[in-house]
């Protein structure tokens, strides 16, 4: 459109960008984007943060975190979405060390109450823990708060799942424990994490205080949750228990 000389806005201009964005055609998107600068338009905060989010969504994360800098370095602001998809790029890639970077920034900035939400650390937290980075999960999830953003079940169950297959169950309780003194619900996911933790080891009866609580809540026990006892039962030699596991079941 530019090279055929129709007379052509800015708007229009930043729409084609989108467009071939979501086409995941990010080549004629930077194209256009440098045409902008020779036919006297500058691009701006919504076409950087388009192409931010276009060459992250195509695969090209290195290129989007460049893009992502010099934006910083221009003084130019960044859009909620923009921060959320790089980060979750980066996840994805197993980038941590540049996602959390990412992370610091919008929160050092904290421009017009842009902060990182729960879904963005609840990604990231999930991500460290399948990578076994234990130690990085459990330090996020202490920031989160700080940042007023408060963990749900789900940050709950990810950091406790982490744990018990780490063998840290004593972690993995203090944190369960910690749910109700912050008025976060457990749900059954949180109960099966923590009775197949404890049905793991030699610590059955706990496993086994932890379903009556779960019972006394109000919550019913599933096939996994008699599955996790019922494997254990079966380890120890205990028939008897087994044996009621099985007839509770059918």
């Amino acid at each position: 459109m530019i090279a055929a000389q129709c007379p052509v806005s800015k708007k229009t201009v930043d729409v084609l960008i989108l467009g071939y964005c979501k086409e995941g055609r990010i080549e004629e998107a930077s194209n256009l984007a440098e045409e902008m600068l020779v036919e006297g338009f500058c691009p701006d905060q919504f076409t950087f943060n388009t192409l931010v989010r276009g060459l992250c969504n195509s695969g090209h994360v290195k290129h989007a975190l460049e893009l992502f800098d010099l934006m910083l370095q221009e003084g130019f602001d960044l859009y909620t979405v923009t921060y959320e998809t790089l980060i979750s790029r980066l996840r994805k890639y197993g980038q941590f060390d540049e996602a959390m970077g990412v992370l610091n920034q919008m929160i050092s900035r904290d421009y017009k109450g842009i902060l990182p939400d729960v879904h963005t650390f609840n990604s990231l937290i999930q991500g460290l823990c399948l990578t076994k980075n234990h130690k990085l999960a459990y330090e996020l999830f202490h920031g989160m708060k700080t940042t007023g953003c408060q963990p749900v079940a789900f940050t709950y169950n990810v950091l406790i799942g982490s744990l018990c297959s780490s063998g840290k169950l004593d972690r993995a309780l203090s944190l369960f424990e910690e749910m109700e003194s912050s008025d976060c619900t457990r749900d059954v996911v949180t109960y099966n994490t923590l009775i197949s933790g404890f049905s793991k080891t030699k610590r059955i009866e706990e496993a086994e205080e932890i379903v009556d609580r779960m019972t006394l809540v109000g919550l019913q026990p599933n096939n996994i949750t008699y599955n996790s006892m019922l494997h254990r039962y079966c380890r120890v030699g205990n028939i008897k228990k087994a044996a009621n596991i099985v007839q509770t079941m059918a």
